[in-house]
Parts: structure tokens; C-alpha cells; sequence
């Protein structure tokens, strides 16, 4: 297969967004323009120029879709910079829909830093700055890249190679104060630093509306955030997770009243709550579904034995509540040592009540 030429790509993209930029400069349109971005689909090959307004930010902001973190229109994770919501999309000339198509097919040598096809984005964002001056801009206006499926962080550090730090934190205050806990947590032992991150998860996991929890969604965060940073300390912390597991996981809370009603039934229940309220799982079942996720993801096999424990003690449960919530925490329990011990532990065989069929194989008693 032939060579790509990125060099030919970042020349054919700087002169096709030059363009775009004239011809949208001669429109009725071009009034505070904030927003220039270049998305990028890497697997499928497309490749797409979004401009955004204040006046189409507005319109459809009235319009009534918006997200729903905390402030619902501003911020990078909501709707003020979503690329969907945006007015103003530009197809790219078939050169570059080609280049980007082919692009997606090819096995790149290990990367160091981003793509090549993003470099050349990166590159165009920067050389434009002339071309800008025709478009009447905000104070606040940026270009960047926006990659289809983009890791929240990786999003951030991308738009750091387009976006001066001044203007990028005067733009996105939430980035500058998450970075700011950030350095404050670093001065932490590692011991200190996971504390924070479990009790922040255990605030999020419980609604309480703590000092951890209000400054982490003034940083637009949120408890999946939490859990991806818990899961980047790997085995490290996964005693302490473990002991959230105990702690809820034999928790009175785990069922609810209706727990020992067929799963068709609680969930009718559910949908006909005029409340709202009502879920098939209670506040602690939910919990539990996630902590055993997160050992598994963290976990080694210290974690088999106390996990196994666990597993006994559900099971023997689920014979007074064979369609309950602690039903579904043996499957997804099973299925966890089944992943840590492959060798020690079959792939669970579970019915349509969640019942773990092939338990004499987990060492279970009735």
C-alpha cells in the first residue's frame, strides 16, 4: 500500500479550510463567531469543520436541548461546545474525505504523541490565525480538534497544542480548577491521594452532597470521572475497595421490599411509580454492581479469597430471594473471579432469574 503523504494532507487542509473560512466570512452569519473545530472520526474516516455563533448558540440553547451537568449551557462537556448542537458544518473537499478514508485503513507504527492526520489538524488550527481576522470573532473565540470518542482529559490536552492556557482556562474555568486539585492531591502521599478519590466515589455513589462532590462538579466532574481515576492506582487500591464491598454489599438496604417478587413484576412496579424515584435496584445494589467492576478491573488474586467469601454469603441469600438484587450480584461476582482466576473459576452459567446454575463449580454451598 502506498505511503500517505501527511505533508500533501496539512496543505490540502489548511487551503480547503481557507475556503470555508472566506465563504462563510461573506455571510450574514459571520457575527461572534467563538468556535472553530476540526472533528475527526480516526476508524472511520471522516473528517468534518464545525463554526459555531453566539446566535446559533442562543437559538438553541430557547430551543430546550441542552445536557444536564449542574450548569446545562456552558462548559466544554455541555452544550455550548457540542459539536452535534453546533450550526455551522462544512464538508471538506473529496481530496481530503479520500486522504482521511484511507487514513483509517492504515497500521500505523507505534505512536509517539497524536496521530499523524491529528498532527496535520493541529498544525492547520495554528497557521490560520491570518485567515481568522476575516471572521468577526468573540473575545473568548478558539480553534481546535475534537476527536470522535475522545477521553475527557485527552480532549483537554489536545486543545492545549490550539488553545493558549490563558485563554483556554479564561474559556473553561473547570479545567483550571481540576488542575489545580490535581497539583494540590500530588502533594499527597498515594496513600492520602486514594483516600480522597474513594471518599469522593462513596459521596457521588451516596448522593451526599459534601465539600469533595461540589468542588469536583464546579470542575464539571463527575463520579465516572472518580472511577476512571480510582481505576488508574490498579492494585494499589483495591483493599479499599474491597472493604466498600463488605461494608454494602452486606448491607440491610441491598433488596427492596418487593425483592422477592420475579424480576417481570418489579420492574411493572417500577414504571407504573408516579414518583420517579422507584428503581428495579436500591441505592446499595447499585453500589455493589460497580465495586465489583472496579475489583475486578483492579484486583489480583489477594482479592479471591475475600471475594469468595462474599460470593458464599450472596449465594446463601438467594435462596429466600432467587430474583432480588443480591441475584444479580452473585452473577456479576462470578463472572469477576471467573476473570481473575480463569483456571480456579468456570465462565457462570446463570438462568433468566440471575441464578448461578453451575455453583458447585464456585465451591458454594446451599
Amino acid at each position: 500500500m502506498k505511503k500517505l503523504d501527511y505533508k500533501r494532507f496539512e496543505e490540502l487542509l489548511f487551503r480547503d479550510c481557507c475556503r470555508m473560512i472566506e465563504e462563510f466570512s461573506s455571510t450574514e452569519h459571520n457575527r461572534d463567531v467563538y468556535s472553530f473545530c476540526i472533528y475527526t472520526q480516526l476508524d472511520h474516516g471522516n473528517i468534518v469543520l464545525f463554526i459555531n455563533t453566539l446566535d446559533s448558540f442562543n437559538k438553541k440553547r430557547s430551543s430546550g436541548a441542552y445536557y444536564t451537568i449542574e450548569d446545562p449551557f456552558y462548559g466544554l462537556r455541555n452544550l455550548k461546545y457540542s459539536m452535534n448542537d453546533f450550526g455551522f458544518p462544512f464538508k471538506f473537499s473529496k481530496d481530503i474525505e479520500e486522504f482521511a478514508s484511507r487514513h483509517a485503513t492504515q497500521e500505523l507504527d507505534e505512536l509517539e504523541g497524536w496521530d499523524p492526520l491529528i498532527k496535520g489538524a493541529i498544525n492547520v488550527c495554528i497557521q490560520l490565525d491570518e485567515q481568522f481576522n476575516l471572521l468577526n470573532l468573540t473575545e473568548d473565540f478558539i480553534a481546535f480538534n475534537i476527536i470522535h470518542d475522545m477521553d475527557y482529559d485527552e480532549q483537554i490536552n489536545l486543545m492545549k497544542e490550539t488553545v493558549p492556557l490563558e485563554k483556554l482556562y479564561a474559556s473553561f474555568p473547570e479545567i483550571a480548577r481540576f488542575e489545580q486539585l490535581q497539583f494540590n492531591l500530588h502533594q499527597m502521599s498515594k496513600e492520602e491521594q486514594m483516600n480522597y478519590w474513594i471518599s469522593a466515589y462513596e459521596d457521588f455513589s451516596t448522593d451526599t452532597e459534601g465539600e469533595k462532590v461540589n468542588y469536583l462538579k464546579a470542575c464539571r466532574r463527575n463520579k465516572y470521572d472518580v472511577i476512571n481515576i480510582i481505576k488508574s492506582f490498579g492494585k494499589d487500591i483495591s483493599p479499599k475497595l474491597l472493604s466498600l464491598l463488605q461494608t454494602y454489599g452486606k448491607s440491610e438496604e441491598l433488596n427492596h421490599e418487593f425483592a422477592s417478587l420475579p424480576k417481570e413484576e418489579r420492574v411493572k412496579r417500577v414504571k407504573e411509580d408516579k414518583s420517579g424515584t422507584l428503581s428495579v435496584w436500591t441505592k446499595e445494589g447499585k453500589i455493589t454492581h460497580e465495586l465489583i467492576d472496579l475489583v475486578k478491573s483492579t484486583g489480583d488474586e489477594e482479592m479471591i479469597k475475600p471475594l469468595h467469601e462474599i460470593l458464599q454469603f450472596w449465594f446463601t441469600k438467594t435462596i429466600a430471594y432467587p430474583y432480588d438484587g443480591i441475584g444479580r450480584n452473585v452473577s456479576l461476582l462470578a463472572r469477576a473471579l471467573n476473570s481473575l482466576s480463569p483456571g480456579q473459576f468456570p465462565y457462570p452459567s446463570i438462568d433468566s432469574g440471575d441464578r448461578l446454575e453451575n455453583y458447585h463449580h464456585f465451591n458454594l454451598n446451599l
